[in-house]
């Protein structure tokens, strides 16, 4: 039996509205992509400011701490307790990570529409 392409014939059921990227014309798309490109760098610049801040926090607790004072004995103890201090901290790190890789993925599906758009101008 032949190999068949059946992605090209396939059709897919959108439930629901279209977002409205996919309305868009290809200057359009260029644009709306600059503008997710420079969100991303102050995203990804403001996630490497929450981690510096988290290694600040984290030396802080660490020297300003009488572990002994709290019974905590052994480096497993204090690591868990710095630990559960910084956990605030740690979750808007998480946070912010997960914005990054969604603004990642809408710059992706960006550029598959503007290729899309582009094959169209090309006539295929």
């Amino acid at each position: 039996m032949d190999d068949v392409n059946v992605v090209k014939d396939q059709t897919i059921n959108i439930i629901g509205e279209m977002p409205v990227l996919f309305k868009l014309g290809l200057k359009a798309l260029i644009k709306a992509k600059s503008d997710a490109l420079i969100q991303l760098r102050e995203l990804e610049l403001d996630l490497l400011n929450a981690k510096h801040d988290l290694a600040d926090k984290e030396r802080i607790i660490l020297l300003t701490t009488d572990f002994k004072e709290l019974g905590l004995t052994n480096e497993k103890m204090r690591n868990a307790y710095v630990s559960e201090k910084l956990s605030d901290v740690k979750i808007k790190i998480d946070v912010k990570k997960h914005t990054i890789t969604s603004k990642k993925d809408d710059i992706e599906i960006m550029n598959d529409l503007i290729r899309l758009n582009e094959l169209e101008l090309q006539g295929e």
